[in-house]
């Protein structure tokens, strides 16, 4: 899929098929990985194949499928890492992210770079928007390409639907208001890149999100 100068290309990983995506300038070859949560060698087989160079992580939220190939990809890679600063507590509790009850084993991770709601910044030429979604954890996190009309929403906006809360530090009240009001002035015609299932618009969710019209 292409939008703009960016192409997407995505991996899904781990057991609840996360979709890990790679955020290409097509130009410079430059990548953002998106929430690697597992399956490294399947990660590192695309960079090798379409020949990308990762400069990122960013992570949408803290949970234990999206963050589990984040200690490979930086140690292959030496990239930094990018969540929102009210996660970090999700992302160092194994309790918290999961990984106990999932995996048996305790997993965290520490991001490099914590974001403040509203913070913009660049990665490989792309000028990103940081806008903080809590509800499905107090952290989780969505990154608006402005330019490129695309919107990575992680767990927080799904396809019809939007993320579970019914687990540690998420929250339905703060969900929706995630959804409805902090997400507003993404334009309709925005590709909506969730962490499962398939994309979508704004525009359709808009129309056809239960929880968009609450």
């Amino acid at each position: 899929m292409k939008a703009g100068k960016m192409e997407i290309s995505t991996c899904v990983v781990g057991p609840v098929r996360t979709n890990c995506y790679m955020l290409t300038n097509q130009g410079t070859k430059e990548c953002i990985i998106v929430d690697p949560g597992s399956n490294t060698e399947l990660i590192e087989a695309r960079i090798v194949k379409d020949n990308l160079k990762p400069v990122a992580i960013l992570l949408t939220h803290g949970h234990f499928d999206h963050i589990l190939a984040v200690k490979d990809i930086v140690s292959a890679y030496a990239i930094p890492v990018y969540a929102n600063e009210e996660e970090q507590e999700v992302l160092l509790n194994d309790s918290f992210n999961l990984s106990l009850d999932f995996t048996g084993e305790s997993f965290s991770v520490d991001a490099s770079n914590y974001l403040q709601d509203g913070e913009t910044f660049m990665l490989a030429g792309f000028n990103i928007e940081a806008i903080a979604t809590p509800g499905h954890t107090k952290g989780g996190m969505c990154y608006y390409f402005k330019d490129e009309k695309v919107l990575v929403t992680g767990d927080t906006l799904f396809r019809g639907t939007v993320g579970r809360t019914d687990l540690p530090t998420s929250n339905m009240g703060q969900i929706i208001h995630s959804v409805c009001e902090k997400l507003k002035p993404v334009i309709d015609d925005a590709i909506v890149l969730p962490g499962h299932g398939e994309s979508s618009t704004m525009g359709y969710e808009r129309k056809s999100n239960p929880y968009l019209e609450a």
